[in-house]
């Protein structure tokens, strides 16, 4: 590898791995250590960006710099210092912070920060949480708001799960709440698109619901690895293994968290006991997706959308051809549109 301008550098060899890219040369390290200020100031101009070291997964660590490459054109669009994490992240999560601790109102103690949010976001993230219920009218911590601000998860999710804990359909629901905190497990490799679409379509059954498709999915891979045919189910069903074991993974940190907070019975079985009601689990979706539903209204020859804020919604096609919700792709290729008027 041979850059331009007027560090010279010796031909290196560059190894890319999926999920890795490494630069091995076995003279990189002093050819780097000779370089001279004339180098030092193309530094400074953009041919390199000058980064802390990075550690490998391997402590494959030598003391000295990172160089990072970067083109012209996304060197000159770098702003000169990072966006403040208070502009750049929902606000939900600190709300619930800010009330836990008592210290007065949402709006006045962040107006108080040295780059504060705009007014009217906050006011929204209020807004919306007094919405689902996680606030009073005077900005209080309900019950339930209680119990979100414990959760690291959106104040969706967290509804969605208490929810499923209250109402004794806790697994479906929780299995449904963590898969849409990672990644989709569904793979849908160029090459057999079709065919895993297919696939999928065989677990979502009759209902079409990507929900209950994960959650048919995930129960199917926990029979599968206790009969040891794990790997064989995945590739069969074109499934990530490694995603449903991080969804694994963190449903027993929930589990774990809802148990300290007294939301579960000790006996998994009582907070089961509805799990095989489909539609007390759809409803708890529901519930847990509000606002952001829309119902299907039946017609003779055609159907309509409705949402309970804007009315009648339209469906229409959008460039990428899908559109996702929350997370989960809608393969019908449509999004929605409010009717005016």
């Amino acid at each position: 590898m041979q850059p331009s301008g007027d560090i010279n550098l010796p031909l290196s060899l560059l190894q890319i791995k999926r999920g890795e890219e490494g630069l091995r040369s076995t003279n990189l390290v002093q050819s780097f250590e000779n370089r001279n200020p004339k180098s030092e100031s193309e530094v400074n101009k953009g041919i390199f960006m000058l980064q802390r070291p990075i550690r490998g997964r391997a402590g494959r660590v030598l003391p000295g710099e990172c160089f990072h490459l970067y083109p012209r054109c996304v060197y000159d669009a770098f702003s000169e210092y990072q966006l403040p994490e208070l502009l750049r992240t929902p606000l939900n999560s600190l709300c619930f912070q800010i009330k836990s601790l008592e210290v007065g109102s949402i709006g006045e103690f962040l107006s108080a920060a040295l780059q504060p949010p705009e007014p009217l976001v906050v006011q929204n993230d209020v807004d919306f949480l007094k919405m689902i219920g996680a606030l009073d009218e005077i900005e209080n911590l309900t019950h339930l708001g209680k119990y979100l601000a414990i959760l690291p998860l959106d104040p969706k999710l967290g509804k969605m799960l208490i929810m499923g804990a209250f109402f004794r359909c806790f697994d479906p629901i929780l299995t449904i709440v963590v898969g849409l905190s990672v990644r989709d497990p569904f793979l849908l490799p160029q090459e057999k698109k079709d065919q895993a679409s297919t696939t999928k379509s065989r677990f979502s059954a009759k209902d079409y619901s990507d929900h209950m498709a994960l959650v048919r999915a995930y129960e199917g891979w926990k029979e599968a690895e206790r009969e040891g045919s794990a790997y064989e189910y995945c590739w069969r069903n074109f499934l990530s293994a490694q995603t449903l074991k991080a969804i694994h993974s963190l449903r027993n940190q929930f589990i774990h968290i809802l148990k300290d907070a007294q939301l579960l019975e000790t006996k998994s079985g009582i907070n089961n006991r509805l799990s095989h009601n489909q539609s007390l689990v759809r409803a708890i979706i529901c519930s847990g997706l509000f606002p952001g539903i829309a119902s299907v209204v039946h017609r003779e020859t055609s159907m309509s959308f409705k949402t309970m804020d804007d009315g009648q919604v339209l469906l229409y096609a959008v460039g990428g051809g899908e559109v996702q919700y929350h997370g989960e792709v809608a393969r019908l290729k449509v999004a929605m549109k409010i009717v005016k008027g």
